[in-house]
């Protein structure tokens, strides 16, 4: 069991780490034109900047941590980790209602504005890309906790412990 949670977790963070970067670009990208869009807010790429930022920070203090041998207690991660999954659900959600509520069904081609059209091209993508991490991190979370709750039921409690460490590879699911 050991093994799996812990490879279950660098699959989490790597998919996680590729897409927050892919909707960090994609935000950029957007905020490029910002002083060209009249009377559209851009916060929806604002606040996926910003989250990506507040993202990245633990993960790599996460993954460093282990590089070192002095692993994140799982109290800590299941700390962390919803936190970060609801900041990416509602960036997401932001950025879908923005979509929506500004361009509609209207192809982006179709628009004549370079920078208007520039913003309706990323909108969408940042939308999908800001669902992916938080689902990621959020089942991640999940199965965490359904791991330490067992723990805790058979009487080997893992909270102090690490995803790494030797106690959960003797939690009974």
């Amino acid at each position: 069991m050991d093994g799996w949670l812990y490879d279950y977790r660098i699959f989490s963070f790597v998919i996680t780490l590729g897409s927050e970067i892919s909707v960090f670009v994609q935000s950029m990208k957007t905020l490029e034109v910002r002083d060209q869009v009249k009377g559209v807010s851009l916060t929806y790429a604002r606040f996926a900047i910003s989250t990506a930022v507040l993202t990245i920070i633990p993960l790599v203090v996460i993954l460093l941590r282990e590089c070192i041998n002095r692993p994140l207690k799982i109290k800590y991660e299941l700390a962390t980790i919803p936190i970060l999954s609801v900041l990416w659900l509602a960036v997401g959600g932001v950025a879908l209602s923005f979509s929506r509520t500004t361009f509609g069904g209207i192809a982006c081609d179709a628009i004549d504005d370079a920078a208007t059209q520039t913003v309706c091209t990323y909108a969408s993508p940042i939308s999908t890309f800001s669902f992916v991490p938080g689902g990621v991190m959020l089942a991640y979370g999940l199965v965490v906790l359904f791991v330490a709750g067992c723990s805790q039921r058979g009487g080997k409690s893992i909270w102090d412990g690490s995803v790494r460490g030797p106690r959960v590879g003797e939690v009974a699911l």
